[in-house]
C-alpha cells in the first residue's frame, strides 16, 4: 500500500519543495503533536498541497498550507487557499 509521501507525491503538484513542507507538516501533526484526523489535499489549481486536522477528537477541522520559504502567500492567496482546500472557509494556519 502507498504511504502518505508517495501519495503526496502523485498529486498534480509541480514543487517538489511543497510537497515536502507538507509532509514534514503532516508527519509533525500526527506523530509529534497527535492530532487526529490528519489529511492532504492537493489542489492543482493553486500548486500546493494543504492539510486538514483536528488537534482535539472534538475541534473542529483546521487547515493548514505548509510551504517552504522561497514561495510568498499574500492574504489572499491565503484565503483562496483555505476556501479551495475544503471548498469552506475554516480557519487557515501558515506554515512557513
Amino acid at each position: 500500500p502507498e504511504g502518505p509521501f508517495t501519495e503526496m507525491m502523485s498529486l498534480d503538484i509541480s514543487d517538489s519543495a511543497q510537497i515536502y513542507a507538507a509532509f514534514v507538516v503532516y508527519l509533525d501533526l500526527l506523530e509529534g503533536r497527535n492530532w487526529h484526523e490528519v489529511k492532504h489535499v492537493g489542489v492543482a489549481e493553486l500548486q500546493l498541497v494543504c492539510l486538514h486536522a483536528r488537534e482535539r477528537e472534538q475541534d473542529s477541522l483546521q487547515v493548514m498550507v505548509p510551504v517552504p520559504v522561497h514561495i510568498s502567500l499574500s492574504h489572499e492567496r491565503g484565503k483562496k487557499s483555505s476556501r479551495t482546500c475544503l471548498r469552506i472557509d475554516f480557519y487557515c494556519q501558515i506554515y512557513g
